[in-house]
């Protein structure tokens, strides 16, 4: 994918912000099975193109744009529809990010200029400018050691559960945080770090059953 500036902004803009807009990042999909083809995607039919502007969820809000000059028309856009509406954008919460983009982009909210970051966590996910999963897989592999500490005395060293309950609750709390938002990780197979975190907690709950 070409240049893909990305900027985090806390703050709801209504839909018709950006109905004038041809800016956004293009999304090609194909559902005729071989995924991994890219060739195919490059087909002329058979392929739905959807232009991606913004993503929300609650009160964030995520603009992407192939270009410099495309993320500066969409944040004006989304500022003139926050301040239609009276809403605010915090400017210390506001941050852009650039994914193999060879000049940093300088985008700016009135005459504000808005922060060049390296990272940011998006809805409980590290985004890198690198686009490496390296610093989301590292913080996974410690958020799951950390549950799997907390629950240390009460669930792994409790010797009135059984080995089929401490496996679901390891599903239930400890998997789910290892493997949170590994829907949308662009890898085709799992890191070797993860299945060594696996192997090593399921050894562990193991060895408290004997």
């Amino acid at each position: 994918m070409p240049d893909a500036p990305l900027m985090e902004n806390p703050g709801y803009a209504p839909a018709y912000a950006f109905q004038s807009s041809s800016d956004g990042v293009y999304i090609y999909t194909r559902h005729d099975g071989k995924l991994y083809n890219f060739a195919r995607l490059r087909a002329k039919t058979k392929i739905t193109r959807v232009l991606i502007r913004k993503m929300l969820l609650a009160d964030d809000a995520a603009l992407v744009s192939h270009t410099s000059d495309g993320l500066q028309r969409l944040m004006d856009q989304f500022a003139h529809a926050c301040k239609e509406f009276v809403l605010t954008i915090s400017i210390k919460k506001t941050e852009v990010m650039t994914q193999d983009a060879p000049i940093l982009p300088t985008i700016s909210n009135n005459d504000s200029r808005l922060e060049t970051v390296d990272n940011f966590r998006y809805l409980g996910s590290i985004i890198s400018n690198n686009v490496s999963l390296d610093a989301e897989i590292n913080a996974r592999i410690g958020n799951a050691a950390a549950v799997m500490s907390k629950l240390q005395k009460r669930v792994w060293g409790n010797k009135n559960l059984t080995l089929n309950t401490k496996m679901k609750v390891y599903q239930a709390c400890v998997l789910s945080t290892l493997l949170y938002g590994s829907e949308t990780w662009t890898t085709h197979a799992l890191p070797h770090e993860m299945s060594l975190q696996d192997t090593g907690h399921y050894m562990g709950i193991q060895s408290h059953q004997q």
